[in-house]
């Protein structure tokens, strides 16, 4: 009986290996630089949210607001405005974010210690919470260009944020 030698049969798999398994890593390094990028712009839009509510209600919370000399709708247009403002010097992917006027709802908020509560636009009650919505879509402070999707026909995705302030 012959005994085959079978060392040098094996030359150079481990680099056929190896090569195989390099595209998959690199599939998988590319993949996570697009998530991560797209959790960097999410962070970045939910402080730019957070800052508007916040500095819309406050300005809400303004001296004349409280003891009524301005009307309601003066204080609304107030709001607004200062959410706009706070939301644009919070920059998204090095840019300023625009709001909508859909996209700063006052309104009120019948338990603000508990998020869950129903959030009322208009209604009987004094608005006591302002509900803003930052984005980058279609139309809206444009979409999040994606850096390793495109290959796979996915070159752009849209993101948002929301935050509640309340009185």
């Amino acid at each position: 009986m012959k005994k085959r030698n079978f060392k040098k049969n094996r030359k150079g798999a481990i680099s056929v290996l190896t090569a195989i398994l390099l595209i998959g890593l690199t599939a998988m390094i590319a993949f996570a630089i697009d998530v991560g990028y797209i959790c960097v712009v999410r962070q970045q839009l939910q402080r730019s949210a957070d800052s508007a509510a916040m500095a819309a209600c406050w300005k809400m919370l303004d001296d004349d607001s409280t003891t009524g000399y301005d009307a309601p709708s003066i204080v609304e247009s107030m709001a607004r405005q200062e959410a706009s403002l706070f939301a644009s010097k919070n920059e998204v992917i090095q840019q300023a974010p625009t709001l909508s006027v859909s996209d700063v709802d006052i309104g009120y908020l019948a338990d603000p210690s508990d998020p869950d509560s129903a959030f009322v636009v208009g209604g009987i009650n004094p608005a006591n919470a302002v509900k803003v919505r930052v984005r980058r879509a279609d139309g809206v402070n444009g979409t999040v260009p994606l850096f390793f999707a495109r290959v796979l026909g996915m070159g752009e995705i849209s993101v948002q944020a929301e935050a509640t302030a309340a009185l």
